[in-house]
């Protein structure tokens, strides 16, 4: 109950004070009463993270627990709900560095040993729920690990839903793992719009322009269809584990900003290993402009084509390169392309990911080139 009374207050509800005061004081209760297995644990942790968000010194808190859950079970706490809320309050206390291994290592463990199938236990130690109070304060503290969440991270949350496997509980603690996801999305600069496509055809109608976070909208009896669009202001190097760059060069080795239809470019694509570990089985995603294509002999698919890349697949509309990293290696790819015709166009945004770990990858922000 205080994890939605503080839920409220920091949405501009108004939440009696006194009710406020009761639920701090009972937290005060459980961040000082000793515990034993994880399950107390975790219900201690939440309690000292709550009062960290209400702004209370919960350092010795902090401690007390982070020794025992040291001395009594060594690392295995590390993939639990107690993890999740031990490194949101590090967050909470600036002890960043603490916190990012923290939120980690309990996510890796979440993405390993997810649990989406029934639950017979108590609803409250349903693995739904903590999965979905980690991912929220994921979304919340970190939002460099959470901005590299993908389909696989989000259906651990979506999916008991889908299998209308949900109750009380787990549907609220559901409701504020989005609600954390949607602001975060906010802050990323990610805009949706939403138009309805008549079914006699014609041109879309939009419902909702360009906005950030969820939308919504009715549409008209004659709607055949729906479109969604996505546009975002990327960054580059977004990755926690590889540094992605790409060049567009001209004859004197500058970055082009305009060319003339079938001049020809250089592209120069780099990716670099930042991670602690040696990385294998990577596919660099290199998506051409529209209107662009590769000049005679500029890339060709197959192994040993280019050096670097075990192997190169060269398709219509993107190039994959294949590799492997050492730690801190960087690698280069180069390949010439030319425009086939004149516009003003989107450099689409070059990834790199791993074939077996969705979780890591790294991205590059892409651009614009004009074509005369």
């Amino acid at each position: 109950m205080t994890r939605f009374l503080t839920e409220a207050r920091d949405a501009g509800n108004a939440v009696p004070s006194a009710l406020l005061e009761g639920a701090r004081n009972r937290m005060k209760q459980m961040a000082r009463s000793a515990v034993t297995g994880l399950d107390e644990a975790s219900v201690q942790a939440a309690a000292i993270y709550l009062l960290t968000r209400q702004g209370e010194n919960t350092s010795t808190y902090v401690l007390n627990l982070r020794d025992h859950l040291r001395q009594k079970h060594h690392e295995a706490w590390r993939g639990h709900i107690t993890a999740a809320y031990l490194a949101g309050t590090y967050a909470l206390l600036q002890q960043k560095k603490e916190a990012v291994v923290l939120m980690q290592d309990y996510w890796a463990a979440v993405r390993k040993g997810r649990a989406l199938g029934a639950w017979r236990g108590w609803y409250y130690l349903d693995p739904q729920v903590s999965q979905a109070e980690g991912f929220a304060v994921a979304c919340k503290h970190f939002p460099e690990l959470a901005g590299n969440f993908g389909y696989d991270d989000l259906a651990i949350i979506t999916e008991p839903l889908a299998r209308n496997r949900f109750n009380t509980i787990s549907a609220a603690t559901t409701i504020l793992a989005l609600k954390a996801y949607s602001d975060l999305a906010k802050q990323s600069g990610v805009r949706v719009s939403l138009s309805e496509l008549a079914r006699a055809g014609g041109t879309p109608s939009v419902l909702v322009a360009e906005t950030t976070g969820l939308i919504q909208s009715d549409f008209s009896p004659q709607a055949g269809g729906l479109r969604f669009g996505l546009a975002q202001e990327g960054g580059r190097d977004l990755g926690a584990f590889y540094q992605v760059t790409r060049e567009i060069l001209d004859a004197q080795g500058k970055a082009v900003e305009k060319l003339k239809v079938g001049e020809g470019a250089l592209v120069r694509l780099s990716v670099r290993n930042v991670s602690p570990d040696a990385l294998s089985n990577i596919a660099v995603l290199d998506l051409m402009p529209g209107s662009f294509e590769l000049e005679p002999n500029g890339l060709k698919p197959g192994r040993g084509t280019i050096p670097g890349a075990d192997y190169v697949d060269v398709r219509e509309d993107r190039n994959v390169f294949f590799c492997g990293l050492r730690k801190g290696e960087v690698k280069t790819f180069a390949y010439r392309i030319k425009p086939i015709a004149a516009g003003s166009y989107v450099i689409p945004p070059v990834f790199a990911e791993s074939m077996y770990d969705r979780g890591i990858k790294g991205r590059d922000g892409g651009g614009k080139v004009n074509v005369e």
